[in-house]
Order: structure tokens, then sequence, then C-alpha cells
């Protein structure tokens, strides 16, 4: 929960009341001595590939774009469209030998799909 409410992008972000947070854990144990052992390769490093289905998320969302009034120069009242985007935080813990250490990653999405993925560092 701190390094989701780390550096907040706006200053509203964090008084939403309706934040939700999921846990996910996935044990992976690998015995570097029998890897290397039953391997003519070197190894540098393991790939995981973690999927998350989003596709239920995305039947729930507004419209992919909402209007917005704004007040123009002239003092006008003018109708805009906005992308309408949700955010999803994942915080990823990686413990190795006694080292820890954490990446986190904002999504976001639409009811288009995904928009973009940047890792917050």
């Amino acid at each position: 929960m701190q390094l989701r409410h780390r550096e907040p992008i706006s200053p509203a972000e964090n008084s939403i009341q309706d934040d939700k947070v999921l846990l996910y854990r996935k044990w992976v144990h690998i015995d570097r001595a029998r890897l290397e052992a039953n391997n003519v390769y070197h190894t540098d490093g393991i790939n995981d590939i973690i999927r998350l289905n989003i596709s239920n998320y995305i039947q729930k969302m507004d419209n992919p774009y909402v209007p917005l009034n704004i007040l123009d120069d002239d003092n006008t009242l003018q109708s805009i469209d906005c992308k309408k985007v949700y955010f999803l935080n994942i915080v990823m813990q990686y413990q190795y030998d006694d080292r820890t250490d954490y990446k986190r990653f904002r999504v976001s999405i639409s009811r288009n799909g995904i928009e973009s993925i940047k890792e917050i560092v």
C-alpha cells in the first residue's frame, strides 16, 4: 500500500474513494545448482510471463469518450470530448538470494483496451 500511494500523478488521485486492491501471489523457486547441472546452455536469467485478463473490467467501463464542459477565451461554455481512462497500478515484489526489489507499473485502460503501460520509478 505504501508503494501504491507514492508520488500521485494528480492530487485528486489519492482521494478516490472506490480504489480496489487485489492481491495475487505466485511463488517460483529455482534451484540454481540443479538448473546449471541439467542445462547445456549458460542461463543469465528466467523470464516469467504474467497474463492479466482485463475483459471483465472493460465490460463495466464507461464510454471511451465523455463530454466535458469548459469555458473558452471569451467565457462561453463549450463541450469537448475527453478520454475516459482508468488506471491499474501493479506493484511487483521480487525476492532472490537475500534481496527484495519492487517494481511498480501504471496501466492506463479505457473501454477500447489498454492505452499505455508505464513503469513508475
